[in-house]
């Protein structure tokens, strides 16, 4: 990859952010309080994202069961379905990431990782899975739509724990409950001063992600510049998906 698309790419990181993320909180959102009425209308909890995919399966007697696998286009692994992106085809034939794994039809999945994305552009291994040509967009844009479909199910994810109130916000607020904190999120646009002083007194791991504007909006606060998440299971998932997103948008090696 020439210096030229090298830089292009890294602007079009940065625009991801302040192009895609308000409209994929609102949807967020919009999904966390679909789900809210319908646990009050049906009394009991209806899940309309992936937020328990990882939970174990259980049979009608309560046991546990396997869950179910896909092999990686590109490298041929196999891994549980939501360890992987899954693709499908418009009407077009046209590519498109399925991030909630919802869309009919045939599927090809992917790991969330840059070589198995270069390896499948490389294999044509996309036209391969679905059995015809299959157009799909360059590389870089390619990357772009695995990152705003990563945001999306974070955003999902956020929103979901503001619903259980298991998010914390505000200085005094996350420093008192310190001791109860897994994850920590600080927004790109936090000053460096306030993210110095909670790395000096909360000793968890702290992510970059998003702005303070959005992720206010998923709790429908005000700006919110540090989030703290105290669910296990929560942080986990969300420290997964960072994981993706950040090895998805690191240097290109190619």
């Amino acid at each position: 990859m020439t210096q030229t698309k090298k830089e292009n790419l890294e602007q079009e990181q940065i625009q991801i952010t302040s192009q895609f993320h308000s409209s994929y909180a609102q949807e967020a959102v919009n999904r966390s309080n679909l789900e809210a009425s319908t646990e009050i209308d049906n009394h009991q909890p209806v899940h309309l994202t992936e937020a328990n995919d990882q939970e174990d399966l259980l049979d009608e007697q309560g046991q546990s069961v396997k869950k179910p696998q896909r092999s990686c286009i590109a490298c041929r692994q196999k891994f549980d379905s939501h360890q992987l992106l899954r693709f499908v085809l418009d009407p077009m034939g046209q590519l498109w990431v399925d991030i909630f794994r919802k869309a009919p039809g045939r599927g090809a999945n992917l790991c969330f990782k840059q070589k198995c994305v270069q390896l499948a552009i490389k294999k044509k291994a996309f036209s391969h899975a679905f059995k015809q040509n299959v157009l799909h967009p360059s590389i870089e844009d390619l990357y772009i739509q695995i990152v705003q479909a990563i945001d999306r199910k974070i955003f999902d994810q956020i929103a979901l724990a503001g619903r259980k109130r298991t998010v914390i916000s505000g200085l005094n607020l996350l420093e008192s409950l310190a001791p109860k904190l897994k994850l920590l999120i600080c927004t790109t646009d936090c000053a460096l001063s306030s993210k110095e002083q909670i790395k000096k007194k909360i000793n968890c791991d702290m992510v970059d992600f998003s702005d303070s504007q959005t992720l206010g909006h998923l709790l429908g606060k005000d700006k919110r510049v540090i989030l703290g998440f105290e669910e296990l299971d929560t942080a986990n998932h969300l420290r997964t998906l960072l994981t993706y997103r950040s090895e998805i948008l690191a240097k290109p090696s190619f």
